[in-house]
Order: C-alpha cells, then sequence, then structure tokens
C-alpha cells in the first residue's frame, strides 16, 4: 500500500506542476507577442510589395509586347516616300485577288488572324498633270472611292493626318460572299495624292477599329 501510495506522489505533483504551465505560457506570450506581429506584419508587407511589383512588370510587358509596331518606311516608283506604323503582327501581303485593285500599290501588309488588310497607293500630282488632268482632294477622293463603291452610297468627312489635308468614309460592302468594312482615306501633300486602303471583315470591324485609327494616323510623308 506503502509503494503505490509513493508511486502516485510524483504524478501529484506533476499535475500540480502541470497546472502552472498555462500561467508560464501566458508569461511567454506577452512577452514576445508584439515582436512576432512586428515580424508578421513585416513579413505581410513584404509579400504584398512583391505582389504589386510583380502584377505592374506583367502589366508593362503586356503593353510593350501587345502595343509594338512595324515602322514601314516605303519609297515608291512614283518617287514618294512615306512611313506608316503597322501592327507588329502584320506580314507583308498581294492582293492581286482585290477585285477593285487597277492600280499598283506600293505598300501591302495584312494579319490574318485579326483579319485585317492595308494597301497604300500613290499618285504623282505631276505625272495626273501630265495626262491633262487637274484634280483637287475632293475629285480624287470620288474616283477612289468608285472603285469600292460604284453607287456612292457613302459619306466624306473633312480630316487633317499630321498636317495634311485628308477626306476619310467608311464603305460597307461584300467580297465573295462576305460582308466587309472598308476605311478608305485620300491624302494630299504637296506633290502626292494617297489612298490609303484599310479593311476588315464585318465582324472583326470592331475589335479592329483601334488598330485601323492608330494606323491611319500614323501616316507621314518624308
Amino acid at each position: 500500500m506503502n509503494g503505490t501510495f509513493f508511486h502516485l506522489r510524483p504524478i501529484k505533483r506533476f499535475t500540480r506542476r502541470n497546472s502552472h504551465v498555462p500561467c508560464l505560457q501566458s508569461h511567454v506570450s506577452f512577452v514576445f507577442s508584439p515582436e512576432m506581429k512586428l515580424y508578421n506584419n513585416k513579413r505581410t508587407l513584404y509579400f504584398t510589395m512583391l505582389l504589386i511589383l510583380l502584377v505592374a512588370a506583367f502589366l508593362l510587358y503586356w503593353k510593350y509586347f501587345s502595343h509594338r509596331v512595324i515602322n514601314a518606311k516605303i519609297t515608291s516608283s512614283n518617287g514618294s516616300m512615306y512611313a506608316i506604323d503597322l501592327p507588329s503582327d502584320f506580314e507583308p501581303a498581294s492582293f492581286t485577288d482585290v477585285d477593285s485593285l487597277k492600280y499598283q500599290p506600293s505598300l501591302e501588309y495584312e494579319s490574318k488572324p485579326k483579319d485585317l488588310h492595308i494597301m497604300i497607293i500613290d499618285d504623282s500630282k505631276a505625272k495626273i498633270l501630265s495626262f491633262g488632268l487637274d484634280y483637287d482632294l475632293d475629285t480624287y477622293m470620288k474616283i477612289a472611292s468608285r472603285s469600292i463603291d460604284s453607287a456612292g452610297m457613302h459619306l466624306n468627312k473633312s480630316i487633317t493626318i499630321n498636317g495634311n489635308n485628308a477626306i476619310q468614309t467608311e464603305i460597307r460592302g461584300k467580297s465573295k460572299g462576305v460582308e466587309m468594312v472598308y476605311d478608305l482615306t485620300c491624302i494630299e501633300t504637296q506633290k502626292y495624292f494617297y489612298q490609303v486602303l484599310i479593311w476588315s471583315s464585318e465582324d472583326k470591324y470592331n475589335s479592329n477599329k483601334d488598330d485601323m485609327s492608330a494606323i491611319i494616323n500614323s501616316f507621314k510623308e518624308q
């Protein structure tokens, strides 16, 4: 019996000691809690700043690569020199299958995934005069648009592109059974007339409008 009694006493002491453990844990928590809280706050701030930097870097990367352009500089057989910015996914093209094409373009590019196309035709004023003709910008626009819209069912608007007078119109029609939208801009400089024709299928026109506007507004004679 005594052996059993003395065998149990250490267990009782252990139990009493154990009753003080919560107080000890509470005391330790009280001493180190502010430091741990400060450490956690700093760590949270660090990861938040890192996340912000990563998001900012991704946005800059996306903006740069999605808005890169090709600066096409052209010297045509007519002697004109001009430059125009094209989206980076544009590639050289040949529009020999365009029904209304009557003149040799000095620039032909397209993005097949976007179904977006551009060609530029330039005409020397001196050459036009040599045929006994005297065009102004309005007359030139009428002739250029006639090959796309023989009915003349479009509205022209006068604009300025990098200091040059221009007339612009939107023409809708069909090409090989597909509904198309053509943006035609005729530009007059001191020695040349330019036809800048950009077109897209109607179902992709809205998604291409910003690119089309940026392209035409980047035109500069050299």
